[in-house]
């Protein structure tokens, strides 16, 4: 197909196909160019040639071709070189230069620039060796230059070989019928117009094929005239003027897009132009042929639609009517589309893929609804920063979650207003383990449980799967049920029943925020939990502000989380695990006393009653919480805690935990020590063996002992603040009095004091919260509390005596070294005025 033999023929008999299907289609040219054997078809468009002749000029050009290709003795090339004119000639200059002597008589031996494309490109044919070298010259100097397939030098002295055959064989030409409107020619031999009667002379497609084409000259002098130019003149010229507007190109391929883009580029009227093309290499010939007519019919060209929508079909033939359609085209009582309810449920799903439970089973039944749920890290990172015993694991929370998220999809329909969500009997029978490497699938399945008195009681049973190792294993069940608000406000009470119970709570957590009088550190407490297999990262870093008691009470600030960027909007859940899970966390708080007390890593394992409220997925949703708990152990590995959570802006409950139960998975404990644990019948006891004890460890035993003497287990819990407020007083009496405090020592203290009350002032210690600011203006309450405490505690007389002497102890007039109480049994008014 690459011999020019085939080659030639064809290219022109595709170009006079592709005329003649725009003349049905109603496309009349007002010019035409060829490049090069192109013009062939150009000269009968316009009817310069017969079909007979212009077959007749492509093929004798193509075989004559052919047969330089047969000689071996002579190797001529084609390259595209991306330089102006001008600058080509130089370096063909340089390189026969380089190659030495060579003999103008030998038609073979030079190069010549045999096309000038644009005014940037041109085509360079010669000898091929030569062709080679300048090439490797361009190549080095970063100079566009490809080769041409084509084996023969077209346009160059080589073609002189076959001049005088092909003048003989072309014979006599012949016009062709002429066509309406009378297009021009320009042509790219001269660059300019030329006529019918020189097109049909054989002499002129010898020089066509010999000398150098012109193809920027002769789009120039199509395009680059102005509308002025067709307007009369004495001397008739306007009858030479061309006035294009769209050029479209009729070949092969697009191969002539980039040389004439760079063309109109030069011009004035270059923008104005427009250029399309009929057929592109590995599009369909359908495709960009009709593409091409939509441009033109969208400019207001007048083509023919009717032709080009009846292309191929016979000039008589009818419309053939389809009886069988619909009557109506918007009748779609009768399908014709034989679909699955699998597909149907897919397309037509109601709900979109939420992150924390997923999407729903494609066989989509309600009454035993199934959601699949994949959990990557990369969508949900807040994951990786839950760990039990160095293995990530999906928070208990977030099966929760799921079940929450899982009624209110089956649920949304329901005309009644969401108070809350109620989780029952749930329980925790394997951890969901996370890959780290690959996604994780989980199940939630949940079957509807209807009450004989309630079709729409709100009520299911649900189940959460985890698939591993080609096998699934429930990890979680549990009943979760939806608490409607005209439920909770009865004919009888109208709603006082509810407003008691939120009292309740206020009660619960002044008197919980009481007891807990040791502040805790935060950091300090995550790190404690990190040693005993409980390794939260910063996602579940959310307590602030952690205070406890000695009798497993905790409370403290709970930061709601906030969804990452990460995490789509359809996302947005009613709670958040990481919350949840943060809320639970306070438990193991109140079990450890603030990380005093060893104890081993425990997960909850059971929850009997649990209650969400719907506002925080809502636009009064609280920032933070305020939570507390009161835990205690069962047996040697179980515990049982009740947690609530309150708004701390509004004092509203927003979550509380009747019954969290939860048991030992781990047995490695910080210290050396095991507490015991206190069964039925018996206990176990474990005391050091002296005989087995060196010095140091006898002396450390001791040293305990003496240090558990002197901290009783019912030490007052309004100590801590009590002595704070003794601290204020001592400290504003110095102010007051102007007291000069000499000691280094004292004056350090002195700071401290200062940094205590700042932070009482911003709210940074755990008693800082209104109702212990409230208690500080309470002089009586105060009177009290401390004659309690010295009656009841030696320890607390001694701390509280010592506090009544701070200011004398800071002026130095008392050494509190020798310091003895000297009044013991002294009232309550005169122990207070000190």
């Amino acid at each position: 197909m690459s011999s020019p033999a085939y080659s030639q023929p064809l290219c022109t008999a595709l170009q006079i196909a592709l005329i003649e299907l725009l003349q049905n289609w109603g496309v009349r040219p007002t010019a035409v160019v060829g490049h090069s054997s192109g013009e062939i078809a150009a000269a009968y468009a316009i009817g310069a040639l017969s079909l007979e002749s212009a077959c007749k000029v492509a093929y004798f050009r193509g075989t004559l071709a052919a047969s330089l290709i047969s000689d071996s003795s002579i190797q001529e090339a084609m390259m595209s070189v991306g330089l102006p004119e001008d600058e080509a000639r130089c370096y063909i200059a340089r390189t026969q230069a380089s190659s030495g002597t060579w003999e103008r008589s030998s038609l073979t031996n030079y190069l010549v620039v045999s096309c000038i494309n644009s005014p940037k490109n041109v085509t360079i044919s010669g000898n091929e060796a030569k062709i080679d070298v300048l090439k490797a010259t361009l190549d080095a100097e970063e100079i566009f230059a490809r080769k041409l397939n084509t084996g023969v030098g077209y346009h160059s002295p080589q073609m002189e070989l076959i001049a005088a055959e092909y003048r003989t064989s072309m014979g006599k030409l012949q016009t062709g019928t002429p066509v309406a409107g009378e297009p021009k020619m320009v042509s790219s031999v001269t660059g300019e117009l030329i006529s019918p009667r020189e097109l049909c002379v054989p002499a002129y497609w010898v020089i066509n094929m010999v000398s150098p084409v012109k193809f920027v000259s002769a789009i120039l002098r199509i395009t680059s005239q102005s509308p002025k130019a067709l307007a009369r003149k004495l001397n008739r010229s306007h009858h030479s003027a061309i006035l294009t507007y769209d050029l479209i190109e009729m070949g092969p391929h697009s191969a002539l897009r980039g040389p004439i883009k760079e063309t109109l580029s030069t011009i004035t009227r270059g923008g104005d132009i427009t250029y399309a093309t009929l057929l592109v290499r590995d599009m369909p010939a359908m495709e960009t042929s009709l593409d091409t007519m939509a441009r033109l019919h969208r400019i207001g060209y007048p083509i023919s639609l009717r032709a080009i929508n009846h292309q191929g079909k016979r000039a008589n033939s009818k419309p053939v009517l389809l009886p069988s359609l619909p009557e109506y085209p918007f009748d779609h009582t009768q399908s014709y589309w034989c679909e699955s309810h699998l597909s149907s449920n897919f397309r037509l799903r109601k709900h979109p893929r939420v992150d924390l439970l997923g999407t729903p089973a494609v066989d989509w039944n309600p009454s035993e609804a199934k959601w699949r749920k994949l959990t990557r890290l990369s969508e949900t990172p807040w994951v990786q920063d839950h760990k039990i015993n160095s293995t990530m694991i999906y928070p208990a929370a977030g099966m929760l979650v799921m079940a929450i998220e899982g009624i209110r999809q089956l649920m949304f329909e329901e005309i009644h207003t969401i108070r809350g969500y109620r989780l029952t009997d749930v329980t925790f029978s394997a951890p969901l383990i996370i890959s780290s490497d690959d996604e994780t699938e989980t199940q939630l399945h949940m079957r509807q449980l209807q009450d004989a008195s309630d079709k729409t009681s709100g009520r299911c049973e649900f189940r959460v799967y985890l698939h591993k190792d080609s096998e699934w294993a429930e990890t979680c069940r549990g009943i979760v049920s939806i608490d409607y608000k005209d439920r909770n406000i009865t004919e009888v009470d109208g709603g006082r029943e509810l407003t008691r119970k939120n009292e309740t709570f206020g009660r619960l957590w002044k008197q919980s925020f009481a007891d807990c009088c040791y502040p805790v550190d935060k950091s300090d407490m995550y790190e404690y939990l990190r040693n005993i297999g409980l390794d939260y990262g910063p996602s579940f870093q959310a307590m602030n502000n952690i205070a406890c008691s000695d009798d497993g009470q905790a409370t403290a600030e709970i930061q709601v989380f906030e969804l990452s960027s990460n995490e789509s909007v359809n996302s947005v859940p009613v709670i958040h695990p990481v919350t949840l899970d943060a809320v639970a966390q306070l438990l193991f708080v109140a079990l450890s006393k603030g990380g005093k007390e060893d104890m081993p890593t425990t997960i909850p394992t059971r929850i009997t009653d649990c209650w969400i409220s719907n506002e925080f997925g809502q636009e009064s949703s609280p920032t933070v919480l305020q939570a507390c708990t009161r835990s205690i152990r069962k047996g040697f590995r179980n515990t049982e805690s009740e947690i609530f959570a309150l708004d701390r802006r509004s004092g509203r409950p927003f979550l509380s935990i009747a019954k969290l139960e939860s048991t030992t998975v781990s047995s490695e404990l910080r210290g050396q020590e095991n507490p015991g644990a206190k069964q039925q019948c018996y206990h176990l006891s474990w005391q050091p063996d002296v005989s087995m004890m060196s010095n140091e460890e006898i002396q450390y035993a001791c040293t305990k002992g003496r240090m558990a003497a002197l901290c009783p287990a019912n030490m007052r819990n309004n100590l801590p603040f009590l002595i704070f407020t003794l601290i204020v007083k001592a400290y504003n009496s110095v102010l007051k009095g102007a007291i000069e405090v000499q000691d280094p020592v004292m004056r350090d203290f002195r700071q401290w004091m200062i940094q205590q009350i700042q932070s009482f002032a911003h709210n940074r210690l755990a008693y800082s919260l209104p109702e212990w600011k409230a208690l500080a203006q309470d002089t009586e309450a105060q009177k009290s509390l401390l004659m309690r405490l010295i009656q009841q505690d030696g320890e607390a007389k001694w701390l509280i005596t010592v506090g009544l002497q701070l200011p004398y102890i800071l002026q130095g007039s008392i050494d509190i070294q020798i310091h003895t109480i000297s009044k013991p049994h002294a009232s309550r008014d005169e122990l207070f005025a000190r």
